[in-house]
């Protein structure tokens, strides 16, 4: 039986759907060609392999994130704790403050091997050097090779239906 092609769902329809899957969510950072820290909120953090220790995530093929990872080839990420939903809002909100007026400068530490900024109160962190990239639609997936990660005893983050709320809570916390 041969398959037909499928009608190309609506984009309305696609994004309700989608969004009934919950994520983890995360900051990933990068240092641009100053050596000053961005970040960016993702919640597309899938780990891929344990040996060698490889992570990917997605990012939008046009952000400033992909332009400085392919450019240092490292990157850090700070999976964000039940309370952080603050600093998830911050760095999805577009034209952020970069650089030293980013509260990054305040709310971080960088990482001993990579440089990239790793969220204070985190649920855990992983300091990356890149592995390969590829461009997909209008995205680009990120392989990382992990050098070094560690997590703390804490609720993560995550994001369904629109909004952020933690495991195991009825509370949530509007994207908007």
């Amino acid at each position: 039986m041969a398959i037909g092609q499928l009608d190309k769902p609506a984009a309305q329809a696609y994004r309700a759907s989608a969004r009934q899957w919950p994520t983890g969510v995360a900051v990933l950072t990068t240092l641009d060609g100053d050596d000053r820290a961005h970040g960016t909120t993702i919640n597309s953090l899938t780990t891929i392999a344990l040996d060698p220790a490889l992570l990917l995530v997605s990012l939008r093929a046009t952000s400033r994130s992909v332009t400085h990872i392919l450019r240092t080839r490292r990157f850090a990420l700070s999976v964000l704790a039940h309370d952080q939903a603050e600093e998830a809002r911050h760095y999805a909100t577009p034209n952020r403050p970069q650089g030293v007026a980013s509260p990054l400068a305040e709310r971080s530490r960088p990482g001993s091997l990579t440089g990239c900024a790793l969220l204070d109160r985190a649920s855990a962190h992983f300091e990356c050097t890149l592995d390969s990239i590829q461009t997909i639609a209008d995205h680009c997936l990120v392989i990382g090779s992990v050098l070094a990660c560690s997590a703390q005893d804490t609720t993560p983050l995550v994001f369904s239906q629109g909004v952020f709320t933690s495991p195991g809570t009825t509370g949530t916390s509007s994207l908007r």
